[in-house]
């Protein structure tokens, strides 16, 4: 993510909707099912709406102190993690090149032109084309 590292130097329109992303994130990972997670985001977002016109900067601070409290109160234990990001299932899922082709007789060839194939055993079998 690109965003800058102090929270100084941020809008409060920025602040607000970072807070709501996270919220929306914690109900996310908290649910599991579409149909639950449908309506606790509904909720989360008329909250946010019947807050957004108000204009006391007491009160919108009180506000933005309540969805900081309750994100670290809710916040869940094993938090979902997009697959193909850092922490995800995916992330990094590359197979290692073998070792026969930076050593050898075939160090020379590219993945186009040497590849491997695996039997049942989970053992290398070669294959040229």
């Amino acid at each position: 993510w690109n965003y800058p590292k102090e929270t100084k130097r941020l809008t409060h329109k920025n602040k607000v909707t970072r807070q709501y992303r996270r919220i929306l994130r914690e109900i996310r990972s908290h649910y599991v099912f579409n149909h639950n997670v449908f309506f606790k985001l509904r909720e989360a977002q008329s909250v946010f709406r019947q807050r957004a016109r108000e204009v006391n900067p007491k009160i919108i601070a009180k506000y933005y102190q309540e969805g900081e409290d309750w994100i670290s109160a809710c916040a869940h234990p094993i938090p979902r993690v997009v697959p193909h990001a850092p922490g995800g299932c995916c992330y990094a899922r590359d197979d290692p090149t073998p070792i026969e082709l930076h050593e050898g007789p075939l160090a020379g060839l590219s993945f186009e032109v040497y590849s491997y194939t695996w039997d049942e055993g989970g053992d290398a079998v070669e294959y040229q084309p």
